[in-house]
């Protein structure tokens, strides 16, 4: 399909985009000017910490793709975007106007499972936790969507809490809340990087947009970026099992077996 720049603007223009990025050397989608300086940020983060050539990738709450085509021409072998709500520019005229063979489904994490979706060596969830009601739901999925060995990155609003326990602010009211009625998960950093564990994943770097901290007081909220590996095993199986609800016998457990519930299993 060929266009001239002129032509390309007009298409594009009749479409919503979230992101702005390039479509040709000269042409970018006209994103929301709101949106720019974060995907920016998270872009710059990743490219210290992983290397898509020949790899796997499911970008999670993708938009409009913009990293799923960064992903593409950085030699992806597979690129899968999700979200439940697909773009149209992106189905309707710009995958098939640059021939590229990332894939979107309409989805929730919330739906995901490796048996319908698949394991990817690469994941990235961005822009998403802080919105979802069941966090812990979506990391489950998001550890079952990811190989051993795979490397996820993960940015979210996390709570500005200066203790050091881990934390989860959930909101039921925009009002209560730092970013209003749509955003009820704030994990704190230590309650994050917890959580992330607990789901196979070793934080190995982590950066904050705005490292001066300069953040106004009544906002409660900063942004996080993390770069996590998915460990091969965590804790004890039967642990978590007990956290799915799937043991019955775990308060009959023998103390002596060391799989009591008061043992140090889940230290691992």
């Amino acid at each position: 399909m060929k266009m001239n720049d002129h032509e390309l603007k007009q298409k594009l223009a009749q479409y919503y985009w979230y992101h702005t990025f390039p479509v040709t050397d000269t042409v970018n989608t006209p994103g929301d000017s709101r949106h720019v300086t974060l995907p920016d940020h998270i872009q710059t983060f990743y490219d210290k910490c992983i290397s898509f050539k020949d790899k796997s990738v499911i970008d999670i709450g993708c938009r409009d793709g913009r990293f799923c085509f960064d992903a593409e021409r950085k030699g992806a072998s597979t690129i899968v975007g999700v979200d439940i709500e697909v773009s149209k520019g992106v189905t309707e005229f710009l995958i098939p106007f640059l021939g590229s063979k990332v894939e979107m489904r309409e989805k929730s994490i919330c739906d995901m499972s490796a048996e319908q979706d698949g394991q990817f060596d690469i994941a990235l969830f961005c822009g998403c936790l802080y919105h979802l009601r069941h966090p812990f739901w979506a990391l489950n999925k998001l550890s079952e969507v990811v190989k051993e060995g795979g490397e996820l990155i993960i940015e979210t609003a996390v709570w500005t809490d200066t203790t050091n326990k881990p934390l989860l602010f959930c909101p039921s009211h925009g009002r209560e809340g730092p970013y209003g009625g749509d955003s009820v998960t704030f994990f704190n950093i230590y309650g994050l990087k917890d959580s992330l564990k607990s789901f196979g994943f070793e934080v190995l770097d982590e950066w904050e947009p705005r490292p001066d901290g300069n953040y106004p007081p009544h906002l409660q909220a900063r942004r996080s970026i993390l770069y996590c590996r998915k460990l091969e095993e965590v804790g004890s199986q039967h642990l978590r099992d007990h956290w799915n609800g799937e043991v019955n016998d775990f308060w009959n457990l023998s103390e002596e077996s060391g799989r009591g519930p008061f043992s140090q299993i889940d230290k691992k």
